[in-house]
């Protein structure tokens, strides 16, 4: 296997950092202009959506790895981590649909995103400390409570700061941030996973949770962004109740 490491990661980089060029070309071309560098109103909220899905759909593929070789889980009992975040995404999609009022909804927003860092980061310690594993799980179920928070809100946020004319090709930049965000953050976790593993070791996911905290911190820091100053709107679906999203 050594004899064949070297030429694949030659080749493996040269490959990312050309798929990486063209997704950021292309996502100038298609999603809202000042997207990229998080600019207040519409351009942030893509952008968030675009932190909260590299940041929870990233990690999520790795925490059943993480339970697996640092606890000797099973893989069904790994999976009902998946279950316990599912339900608590459920829980804050419930909680953010009874706020009312833009001070409230711009709070839930930025506690969304913290609580995902937040969560991730407790995970992140506990399996870096070997505690019991417990607490990993728990953190991952705050992650889909922060999660729950605040996806809704960006789709709802989306429609109220466009024009009626505008909705749909901005829902569809909203799915094309998920959609590019996350399969980017799964690439630089995989890139992680190979460049930091060792033959005679399982790998090691905690950089990708890491990663995933950072970028939920990013997002709590942008989430203000979303609620420009003076901005009426264009629909009162703000203050409307939404659905569960997952």
């Amino acid at each position: 296997h050594g004899s064949s490491h070297l030429p694949q990661t030659q080749y493996m980089l040269p490959a990312l950092a050309a798929g990486f060029a063209f997704a950021f070309f292309a996502a100038r071309r298609l999603l809202p202009a000042g997207s990229l560098r998080a600019a207040e109103g519409l351009p942030s909220v893509v952008a968030m959506r675009g932190l909260i899905a590299a940041a929870f759909f990233a990690s999520e593929a790795f925490i059943p790895l993480i339970l697996t070789t640092r606890y000797h889980w099973s893989l069904g009992s790994a999976g009902l981590a998946l279950t316990a975040s599912a339900l608590m995404w459920s829980m804050g999609s419930a909680t953010q649909a009874r706020l009312h009022g833009e001070t409230a909804r711009r709070r839930g927003l930025t506690l969304g995103f913290a609580a995902m860092a937040a969560g991730l980061s407790s995970a992140l310690a506990a399996a870096a400390l070997s505690l019991h594993a417990g607490w990993v799980v728990a953190g991952w179920a705050v992650t889909g409570l922060g999660i729950g928070l605040s996806f809704p809100m960006l789709s709802v946020l989306t429609m109220k700061l466009s024009r009626p004319d505008e909705q749909g090709s901005n829902a569809s930049a909203l799915q094309l941030s998920d959609a590019l965000s996350s399969s980017i953050a799964l690439a630089l976790a995989g890139m992680l996973i190979h460049a930091l593993s060792r033959p005679s070791a399982p790998p090691d996911a905690l950089p990708i949770l890491a990663m995933s905290a950072l970028l939920a911190l990013i997002g709590a820091w942008v989430s203000p962004r979303a609620f420009p100053r003076g901005a009426t709107g264009h629909t009162d679906g703000a203050d409307l109740p939404v659905r569960h999203q997952h």
